[in-house]
């Protein structure tokens, strides 16, 4: 039998489409911290090995009673002799899946110590990207909960498992009732008056600052601080973790878990000012123009940006709104209106992001505070942390002077939303003039004058235009991309007295626009102790979609970074560098 050009074609596309589907259908068990979970976050005393960047691949033939399915790449979740980090949980808790390809589903099954405890039907639709379901009468002691997602239309399924310790409160067993997840059991309506309201504490938030003594409620219980922590969970922080049980609460636990959590609190503002890494996204790069959706490709293919990101990337900076407020633009996308969508998607995951207006393409202006106010409301949601003003073209004293009264009135009905301003910067350690341009020099003038309070400075500490000690930290004859980021903030900070935790950098990954100019992994390295030691307000990078190596030799543009990489591998090694800064920053 001959086979045709065509039919060379048809062969190719259906061993991709195979390819491609066992490379991107993913989910795994985030909360409680599965194995797979506590390895892609660096939560454990030891190398996991590549189960680190894609807990979500733990994928294999239906019916296995192992911790990786019987997939062979993820040995390491096998071995019980490890230590695995244990989760304090109540007698009943809430399981939640964090679901990166929504596979239709058969159902969901629990197993706690080897015996079934629970089957959930998923009736073969498609479910949401974060499923919760309740195990209710676990008994007092050490589980091991091994959750198995079951997909319909093909023979796998999808496998974590938690390691949990249960205190006094649970009964022997498990629960086979078909709940789907609604949690509406006794053990959650517990109206004893000795114990206080989980309304009576402020929820957990994954980036506030505790400090020791301090209480959150999560997940029905009352924590208190040991000691300085941020973003480690209460109920996974083991006895000797920042975080002890103070008392249970009375009242339904479910209050206080996941996603619905943080999106109850009235009015939700934004985290508290606090350390952010939020790489730069160019909306309108790799987007689908017809419905408007922000998309990248750095996983092979196109997809929604809210499904695409690594799973512990929990922020991102979308760039750019331009024009007037009230009527800016986002690339030629659409209007607030139709892009909507794509901000409730980031707030559904339990993405932050940062608006960022502007740009070296596009300028942005807002003439009075309610103007501004309502370009806020018009994007908002409770994962909307903050505001940007990338200027990098002059502007009117008038117009400067309305942006700066307009931001005080934003920073009145927003206070816990971060507002700043990306500015040009040179990166000379011996330079004799200011390290802004006149622009820069403009804006911090305006901003003095202003009497505005409470402001980020983010710098581009990027394309500095020549090999010049001037411009930049020469090392062995090109710029160090990352001795001159440090000398960037050095500067502002001896010359215009900016603190530090309210300075951030943006570096661009790769080749930047100047030749000689190359921000590389050991670059990451380099501003991250110093972001640690310092104690930064935030580092992002430009942008995300370069995060990736070139397909063509050719290189370089929005699409890639010029540099020998895998995809992600500049958003990874901030990530992984990054868990740093909360340690040296307790001390």
């Amino acid at each position: 039998m001959r086979v045709t050009d065509r039919g060379l074609f048809f062969i190719f596309f259906a061993v991709a489409l195979l390819i491609a589907q066992t490379a991107y259908g993913h989910g795994w068990v985030s909360d409680p911290p599965s194995r797979q979970d506590f390895c892609a976050n660096g939560a454990t005393p030891f190398a996991c090995g590549p189960i680190q960047y894609e807990p979500q691949s733990v994928e294999a033939p239906k019916g296995s009673m192992k911790c990786n399915g019987g997939n062979g790449r993820f040995p390491i979740l096998n071995d019980d002799s490890k230590p695995w980090p244990r989760t304090d949980v109540a007698g009943t808790v809430n399981i939640t899946w964090t679901l990166t390809a929504r596979h239709s589903t058969r159902d969901w099954d629990y197993f706690v110590d080897g015996k079934l405890a629970k089957t959930v039907p998923g009736h073969g639709k498609q479910p949401p990207s974060h499923v919760t379901h309740t195990l209710t009468g676990l008994s007092q002691g050490d589980h091991q909960i091994l959750a198995r997602w079951n997909i319909a239309d093909t023979g796998n399924a999808f496998y974590s498992c938690i390691d949990a310790h249960v205190g006094g409160e649970g009964s022997q067993g498990g629960s086979h009732d078909d709940d789907h997840g609604e949690g509406n059991n006794d053990d959650n309506n517990d109206n004893n008056p000795d114990k206080p309201a989980c309304s009576s504490v402020s929820a957990w938030g994954a980036d506030t600052v505790y400090t020791g003594g301090e209480e959150a409620s999560y997940n029905g219980k009352i924590y208190q601080a040991k000691w300085w922590t941020r973003g480690d969970k209460p109920s996974s922080s083991g006895a000797g973790g920042p975080w002890k049980v103070a008392s249970a609460c009375a009242g339904n636990g479910n209050e206080e878990t996941g996603h619905d959590r943080e999106a109850s609190k009235e009015p939700p503002q934004g985290v508290p000012h606090d350390f952010v890494f939020g790489p730069y996204k160019d909306v309108g790069i790799n987007a689908d123009w017809n419905s408007g959706l922000f998309s990248t490709t750095l996983n092979g293919q196109r997809e929604p940006l809210d499904q695409a990101v690594p799973d512990n990337l929990r922020s991102v900076t979308l760039a750019f709104a331009t024009g007037q407020c009230g009527s800016e633009s986002w690339a030629g996308l659409g209007d607030a209106k139709k892009l909507f969508k794509n901000f409730k998607a980031l707030d559904d995951a339990g993405i932050y992001y940062i608006v960022s207006t502007g740009g070296l393409a596009g300028s942005f202006s807002c003439s009075s505070g309610s103007a501004l106010v309502k370009f806020i409301e018009s994007y908002y949601t409770p994962h909307m942390i903050g505001v940007d003003f990338d200027i990098e073209h002059d502007k009117a004293g008038s117009d400067l002077d309305n942006l700066m009264s307009a931001i005080k009135v934003a920073q009145d009905k927003y206070p816990n939303m971060r507002f700043s301003f990306t500015l040009a910067t040179f990166g000379s350690k011996v330079r004799t003039k200011s390290s802004f341009n006149e622009t820069g020099q403009r804006v911090m003038k305006h901003i003095r004058s202003s009497g505005l309070k409470d402001y980020y400075i983010n710098l581009m500490t990027m394309d500095y235009g020549k090999t010049d000690s001037q411009v930049c930290v020469v090392v062995a004859g090109t710029c160090d991309m990352g001795q001159s980021a440090i000398a960037a903030v050095e500067a502002l900070h001896s010359d215009y007295g900016v603190p530090y935790d309210h300075i951030e950098i943006t570096p661009m990954n790769g080749q930047n626009d100047t030749r000689d100019e190359i921000f590389t992994l050991q670059d990451v390295d380099t501003v991250v102790d110093y972001a640690a030691q310092v104690g930064l307000g935030g580092i992002h990078f430009w942008s995300l979609d370069r995060d990736t190596h070139c397909a063509s030799s050719t290189g370089g543009g929005s699409t890639c970074s010029s540099t020998d990489q895998r995809p992600w591998s500049f958003t990874r090694r901030f990530i992984t560098g990054l868990k740093a800064i909360q340690k040296e920053s307790g001390d």
